[in-house]
């Protein structure tokens, strides 16, 4: 019997990649610091279930994508889409990513912003 299960956990495995001192990400902002202490300390492997989760996020930020590049929303122009962010503050780096930068038109004002898209 073919365990897809199984196969949908090896397609997503990836390389675990332990984090550098010194590179500090946004969404760790509101954490604990112990808890982003012992994150660079004694790096764990996500769990296969979590990575799955994450992959539904994924979809979901392809999805947003089309949304914004879609002829339907006029008002919206895709400028770029996930792109990193590195920003040096004196000696350490605050790193991630951009998901979406787009150009917003209205009546009255032309406006950048760059977004992060949440699945939940």
């Amino acid at each position: 019997m073919i365990d897809f299960d199984h196969m949908i956990d090896n397609y997503l495995k990836k390389e675990h990649r332990p984090k550098g001192m010194g590179r500090y990400y946004p969404s760790e902002i509101g954490l604990c610091m112990r808890k982003t202490w012992y994150s660079y300390k004694f790096p764990q492997e996500t769990q296969p279930d979590l990575i799955k989760v994450f992959e539904v996020g994924n979809i979901m930020h392809d999805f947003v994508v089309q949304v914004l590049k879609s002829e339907k929303n006029p008002e919206v122009e895709l400028i770029k889409s996930e792109f990193p962010f590195h920003h040096q503050v004196d000696d350490f780096v605050i790193s991630g990513r951009i998901d979406n930068l787009i150009l917003t038109f209205s009546a009255f004002t032309t406006e950048y912003y760059c977004t992060w898209t949440k699945g939940t």
